[in-house]
């Protein structure tokens, strides 16, 4: 897999999935970093002009796209990403079962605690969770709890995955908020039309430190695989507005190996975000009973691992949504629910060799299947030909894991 750097040479903006019409919405705000299907979508068209300035148009069809896909379709290429690089250190998204007091301010160093899973505590609380779910995060701490840090370095993450977390995180600024004031112009007139001032708050990723003493800049990673003929540095339009932004090759970050699992539960953290036809569950979960056997997808095909699996517990992060404008077909893309990078799910095995083995298979790989809006409802892609235009699909880095250790008790 060959690893690049995003950095930004402008502002930033990433449309959140709230509508923006023109004449009815007035105000938008973006997101930082930009969603895995964004930044697929940067490098699929970068890579493709650089090899034929007609692939945009779809004019000319001699050329082979099997690998990064025509317009509006994917191929073999994938992406791992997004991450973050802070002034040389690599960040990943928090976990959700890592909090911090409530009433701290977030700056500086702050105090972490890791909220574990405990078993079977129904008999000491009432709550809406489905009974299948056999364990709840609690925590031992006696103050209130609350996530104030969203980003840390992947030392601390490796710590956390091999069941030592961090007991306390530095807080990162990613960025600035800067508000631009524009205005609807006439295609054809190039005249401004009234009644259509807008606020667009963008992001500005590269600021002075806290002390207004050194600058602080934040570059996108991303792992590139399944293409060839990459540039290894081009500059590249990216986001709402086309900002100029520059990529260029470079090292591998020291990404965690998969722990050596020895009880029957594992940690599948999600290092990107995840959509699934079922909100906040793997689709190869029933809904039902919480058992499954886990998907991965494989040479552009789904690959169903031999080993069923019981979600013990689930820490998800607050949901998001996303949506859009469907460049290929010129409309809007259907809006879908997403699971934050961050969220965690505890899966129990039949045995700690069939727990170890899906550990070193799933790890670092994509949990997401191939998913198309049927009727206003997220249904799952099967077929390899019609996967190729879903309006998600695991090629683009949503739902990537690592597997981590579990500190389950009995209480």
């Amino acid at each position: 897999m060959k690893w690049f750097e995003i950095e930004a040479l402008d502002l930033l903006f990433f449309r959140r999935g709230q509508r923006f019409d023109a004449g009815t919405d007035t105000f938008a705000r973006s997101v930082f970093p930009p969603h895995p299907s964004t930044l697929y979508g940067l490098v699929q068209t970068t890579v493709s002009l650089h090899r034929d300035p007609a692939w945009f148009t779809g004019k000319n069809r001699a050329s082979d796209t099997s690998d990064i896909g025509r317009r509006g379709t994917f191929g073999t290429m994938s992406i791992v990403g997004p991450l973050l690089k802070q002034n040389g250190t690599v960040l990943v998204p928090v976990p959700a079962d890592l909090s911090q007091p409530k009433d701290a301010k977030p700056k500086g160093m702050l105090k972490t605690t890791q909220l574990t899973p405990i078993k079977q505590p129904w008999s000491r609380m009432v709550s809406s969770l489905p009974d299948p779910i056999s364990a709840v995060f609690v925590s031992n701490a006696d103050e209130p709890l609350k996530t104030q840090i969203e980003w840390m370095s992947l030392e601390h993450l490796a710590d956390y995955l091999h069941g030592k977390a961090p007991e306390q995180l530095p807080y990162f600024r990613l960025a600035c908020d800067e508000p631009k004031i524009g205005i609807k112009i006439s295609s054809e007139k190039r005249t401004v039309k009234e009644g259509l001032l807008y606020t667009a708050v963008m992001k500005r990723v590269a600021q002075l430190n806290e002390k207004q003493s050194r600058e602080v800049k934040t570059d996108t990673l991303f792992g590139l695989q399944g293409v060839e003929k990459v540039p290894e540095q081009v500059v590249a339009r990216f986001g709402g507005e086309g900002r100029t932004v520059i990529w260029r090759r470079t090292t591998e970050p020291p990404l965690p190996k998969a722990p050596r699992v020895s009880e029957r539960c594992l940690k599948l953290y999600l290092l990107t975000p995840a959509v699934f036809a079922n909100g906040w569950l793997p689709d190869w979960l029933d809904e039902d009973s919480l058992t499954g056997k886990p998907k991965v997808w494989k040479q552009n095909k789904s690959e169903t691992l031999g080993v069923e699996v019981q979600l013990v517990a689930a820490a998800v992060k607050e949901s998001a949504f996303i949506s859009g404008w469907d460049l290929a077909h010129n409309r809007p893309k259907p809006s879908y629910r997403i699971v934050p990078a961050g969220s965690v799910y505890i899966l129990k095995a039949p045995s700690s060799e069939a727990a170890q083995h899906l550990a070193q298979t799933l790890h670092l790989r994509s949990i997401c299947l191939p998913l198309k809006s049927e009727e206003s409802h997220p249904q799952i892609v099967s077929d390899p030909d019609r996967a190729r235009h879903a309006d998600f699909h695991p090629n683009q880095g949503w739902g990537v894991v690592l597997v981590g250790k579990v500190p389950l008790e009995d209480r």
